[in-house]
């Protein structure tokens, strides 16, 4: 499996993502761009210290999907022109009070219209729970999906790809664990990310990671225990 890790405003004590490169083996990493208009205070920070290690770069946006797509589009198109980002993210999580459809119709904009401007093809980054509520997931599943989901509150990466909400027929990066996780080279707690070799390379179109072989930092949880969460349909 390939570690990464995703970072925000929330984030505001200095990385050594070198560290986190050599120590435990962070291949990739997501900076909050936007949120809604405003653009993530740390955004320019986090992103220069990820491409000065060598760290494969992508951004996301949390959508409010109540306010107009193409003001959202443009906000977050020009808070990461020049970055040099790899994979543009739609993070759709708000319980905003809109039909399903409606909702799905504004994710869809987003998704095209961030492609065209881009040249990049966007994720869609969302909940389990959420994904079979909230969304007409069937009509999202062209776009590769970063699943959050929370398994255990322990810091033991996975060793297997989690099930899919339904509509999609593989999860492309599980985010396990969140707001408890911790590794090497940051103090404080951190979203701890994996995904198989092929979908990193795939996805940020590189040949292989920086690190060819696990540190061996953190123990692995056995195969049954990966897969002992609720399943899909039911919620998280």
């Amino acid at each position: 499996m390939i570690h990464g890790v995703d970072v925000s405003v929330y984030q505001p004590s200095p990385i050594n993502w070198e560290v986190m490169r050599d120590l435990a083996t962070v291949q990739y990493a997501f900076c909050r761009a936007t949120c809604g208009m405003t653009p993530d205070l740390k955004l320019n920070t986090h992103a220069a210290g990820i491409k000065a290690a060598g760290i494969a770069l992508g951004a996301y946006h949390f959508a409010y999907p109540l306010s107009p797509v193409a003001d959202q589009v443009s906000a977050f198109c020009g808070a990461v022109d020049g970055i040099g980002i790899t994979v543009p993210v739609l993070d759709i999580e708000a319980t905003t009070a809109m039909p399903i459809a409606a909702r799905t119709d504004w994710c869809v904009s987003w998704l095209e219209e961030v492609e065209k401007r881009l040249g990049l093809r966007p994720l869609i980054y969302t909940g389990l729970h959420y994904a079979n509520t909230y969304l007409e997931s069937k009509r999202l599943s062209a776009w590769d999906l970063w699943l959050a989901m929370y398994p255990s509150s322990s810091n033991m990466p996975p060793i297997a790809m989690p099930r899919p909400p339904k509509g999609w027929a593989e999860v492309a990066i599980w985010q396990w664990i969140g707001d408890d996780g911790r590794v090497p080279g940051y103090d404080h707690p951190i979203d701890r990310n994996i995904c198989t070799l092929e979908t990193y390379q795939r996805l940020f179109g590189t040949k292989g990671p920086l690190n060819q072989v696990d540190s061996g930092w953190s123990p692995q949880f056995s195969a049954s225990t990966v897969f002992d969460f609720v399943p899909p349909g039911e919620g998280t």
